[in-house]
């Protein structure tokens, strides 16, 4: 009788066996790329599953519109690109980088002829509005500040914010008074033109700056910083 070769596995390695008929000749088997069923699981072989996991290629320049970087194709620290327009002063690569859709040297300023703190211009209606007596807001650069008293039903109205959703009288009270709002633009809503209205109606004719006559009801300031909450 002819001998039967040993085709054992000895700690990993292959018996002196030699191939079979039809196989790959003389070609070392690469045990590194052999997984526990001895399928070939070289990095060639990969599914696109394999390929895209933990930030493969697949992933790259995706980036997150709320991780305090700036990556993918964002133009600026999470805004920009395909994330949320960016706010006065950030850097942009053109106005559709910017809420107030004017990139200036490569940064995002406000329309022209308004004040610095502006950051886009609506069309509304317009009424005659009553100056300082008709702020709840007021703006600081890229910041915006409560100041009002909470009238016509606008303290329980919910707004989302990252931390869930919040009243407007608790999104006021985090963010705090601010610096005081002599000399600064003042608005008709609770959030510099940006709502929510409260229910008098005449935030939904004149919901911007209240404090340069009719012409300021479409001039719209920067929305709270929801991130401090």
């Amino acid at each position: 009788e002819e001998p039967v070769a040993d085709e054992t596995r000895d700690g990993g390695g292959v018996a002196d066996a030699g191939p079979p008929d039809g196989g790959r000749g003389d070609a070392p088997v690469n045990e590194a790329a052999l997984d526990d069923a001895g399928r070939d699981a070289s990095p060639e072989d990969a599914g696109p599953e394999d390929a895209s996991a933990d930030g493969g290629p697949e992933d790259a320049g995706r980036g997150s519109c709320s991780d305090g970087i700036r990556n993918g194709d964002e133009a600026d620290v999470d805004c920009g690109g395909s994330c949320e327009t960016c706010a006065n002063g950030a850097r942009c690569g053109g106005a559709s980088d910017c809420r107030s859709e004017r990139c200036v040297d490569a940064e995002c300023r406000s329309p022209e002829g308004t004040h610095p703190d502006i950051v886009r211009v609506l069309d509304v209606p317009g009424r005659n509005p009553g100056g300082r007596s008709w702020a709840d807001s007021y703006s600081v650069g890229s910041e915006c500040y409560c100041a009002t008293s909470f009238d016509h039903g606008i303290g329980p109205i919910e707004v989302p914010t990252p931390a869930g959703p919040r009243t407007v009288r608790d999104v006021c009270d985090a963010l705090g008074p601010g610096p005081g709002l002599d000399g600064r633009p003042l608005y008709n809503d609770v959030q510099c033109g940006n709502g929510p209205p409260n229910d008098a109606g005449d935030e939904d004719d004149c919901p911007g700056r209240v404090d340069i006559g009719r012409d300021g009801c479409g001039h719209v300031g920067p929305s709270w910083n929801l991130g401090r909450i």
